[in-house]
């Protein structure tokens, strides 16, 4: 009588817990996590107005300098750090193409913002995109140093 052993009974019925994230997958993370970065400035924008009504209505260059920049800056930190944390932390390779694939598709989303505001902007709001630069570097030493998994020297590249 041969006996089955447990491995080549449970073997087609293991499934993988770990899904790699394609670039177009990262592309609209970061597309949907500025659009959230840009309801909370609409949404913040409402609240100020409804509290301050001598405010002008729009997004003028004193509300962006001095209120709506920190809220792509400061919330768009920790939110790019937790997102590079959880993208080390599925994939095992290429870990900075995906990164340079979130800051570039989160960027072009926050330029066309600016762009799209009637307002006389400077380049320090290049700035909170340079911001996701750092959260990137942030999310990727937290994980390197959280994690007990090793990475081999390759696979950042």
């Amino acid at each position: 009588m041969d006996v089955l052993r447990l491995s080549q009974v449970t073997e087609p019925f293991i499934m993988k817990t770990k899904k790699e994230l394609t670039y177009t997958q990262i592309a609209l993370i970061a597309v949907f996590t500025e659009l959230t970065l840009i309801a909370i400035q609409f949404i913040y924008f409402k609240i100020y107005v409804s509290n301050n009504p001598e405010t002008e209505m729009g997004f003028t260059t004193d509300y962006m300098k001095y209120r709506g920049f920190y809220i792509f800056q400061i919330v768009g930190f920790f939110i790019y750090t937790f997102l590079v944390y959880m993208i080390a932390e599925i994939h095992s390779e290429k870990i900075v193409n995906r990164i340079v694939t979130l800051i570039i598709a989160g960027g072009i989303v926050e330029v066309s913002f600016y762009v799209l505001l009637s307002g006389d902007y400077e380049g320090a709001f290049l700035y909170s995109i340079l911001d996701k630069i750092i959260a990137a570097a942030f999310g990727v030493i937290l994980n390197s140093y959280t994690t007990k998994k090793v990475k081999r020297p390759g696979a950042y590249l």
